[in-house]
Protein backbone atom coordinates (compact mmCIF):
# COMPACT_ATOMS: atom_id res chain seq x y z
CA UNK A 1 0.00 0.00 0.00
CA UNK A 2 1.23 3.61 -0.67
CA UNK A 3 1.77 5.60 1.84
CA UNK A 4 3.50 8.98 2.33
CA UNK A 5 4.16 11.69 5.07
CA UNK A 6 4.18 15.66 4.11
CA UNK A 7 3.83 13.93 0.13
CA UNK A 8 6.92 11.97 0.91
CA UNK A 9 7.60 8.00 0.19
CA UNK A 10 8.33 5.97 3.23
CA UNK A 11 10.70 3.04 3.89
CA UNK A 12 7.57 0.36 5.71
CA UNK A 13 8.10 -2.62 8.06
CA UNK A 14 5.54 -4.59 9.44
CA UNK A 15 6.00 -5.80 12.62
CA UNK A 16 2.78 -7.51 13.52
CA UNK A 17 -0.69 -7.75 13.06
CA UNK A 18 -4.32 -8.97 14.85
CA UNK A 19 -7.77 -8.82 15.50
CA UNK A 20 -8.92 -6.08 18.20
CA UNK A 21 -11.70 -6.88 20.18
CA UNK A 22 -13.20 -3.52 20.40
CA UNK A 23 -14.43 -4.10 17.45
CA UNK A 24 -13.35 -7.01 15.10
CA UNK A 25 -10.92 -5.09 12.94
CA UNK A 26 -8.58 -6.32 11.42
CA UNK A 27 -4.86 -4.55 11.75
CA UNK A 28 -1.17 -4.22 10.83
CA UNK A 29 1.05 -2.29 13.00
CA UNK A 30 4.42 -0.92 10.87
CA UNK A 31 7.37 1.25 11.35
CA UNK A 32 7.74 3.77 9.07
CA UNK A 33 10.00 6.68 7.71
CA UNK A 34 10.01 9.10 5.38
CA UNK A 35 12.82 9.30 2.56
CA UNK A 36 13.32 12.28 0.01
CA UNK A 37 13.32 11.30 -3.44
CA UNK A 38 15.38 14.27 -4.61
CA UNK A 39 18.34 12.92 -1.84
CA UNK A 40 18.90 10.31 -4.14
CA UNK A 41 16.87 8.23 -2.49
CA UNK A 42 18.20 8.55 0.75
CA UNK A 43 16.67 7.59 3.95
CA UNK A 44 17.66 10.00 6.84
CA UNK A 45 19.08 8.94 10.16
CA UNK A 46 15.91 9.18 11.70
CA UNK A 47 14.25 6.84 14.30
CA UNK A 48 11.30 5.35 12.76
CA UNK A 49 7.88 6.29 13.73
CA UNK A 50 4.81 3.71 14.96
CA UNK A 51 1.24 2.96 12.95
CA UNK A 52 -1.65 0.84 12.69
CA UNK A 53 -3.73 0.49 9.81
CA UNK A 54 -6.90 -0.99 10.10
CA UNK A 55 -9.65 -2.85 8.04
CA UNK A 56 -13.10 -3.51 8.53
CA UNK A 57 -15.92 -4.33 6.41
CA UNK A 58 -18.57 -1.59 5.63
CA UNK A 59 -21.44 -3.67 5.00
CA UNK A 60 -23.85 -0.73 4.76
CA UNK A 61 -21.63 0.11 1.24
CA UNK A 62 -21.06 -3.66 0.73
CA UNK A 63 -17.40 -2.64 0.37
CA UNK A 64 -13.97 -2.70 3.55
CA UNK A 65 -12.97 1.05 4.96
CA UNK A 66 -9.34 1.66 6.41
CA UNK A 67 -7.96 4.16 8.87
CA UNK A 68 -4.72 4.52 10.02
CA UNK A 69 -3.35 6.08 13.94
CA UNK A 70 0.47 6.85 15.32
CA UNK A 71 1.82 6.29 18.62
CA UNK A 72 5.07 6.72 20.58
CA UNK A 73 4.96 3.31 21.71
CA UNK A 74 6.34 0.64 19.56
CA UNK A 75 4.72 -2.09 21.23
CA UNK A 76 1.58 -0.31 21.17
CA UNK A 77 -1.60 -2.79 20.05
CA UNK A 78 -5.24 -3.16 20.71
CA UNK A 79 -6.24 -5.44 22.99
CA UNK A 80 -7.21 -8.99 21.15
CA UNK A 81 -5.66 -11.34 19.31
CA UNK A 82 -1.99 -9.85 18.08
CA UNK A 83 0.83 -11.82 16.24
CA UNK A 84 4.34 -10.27 17.29
CA UNK A 85 6.70 -10.92 14.03
CA UNK A 86 9.79 -9.07 15.91
CA UNK A 87 9.92 -12.20 17.99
Amino acid sequence: MEFTVADQPTMKNITGYGISDEDGAFYITFDFVPYSVEDNNRVPESEPRHAIIYFWKDAERDAYGHAFSYHDDADYHPDGVYVDLRK
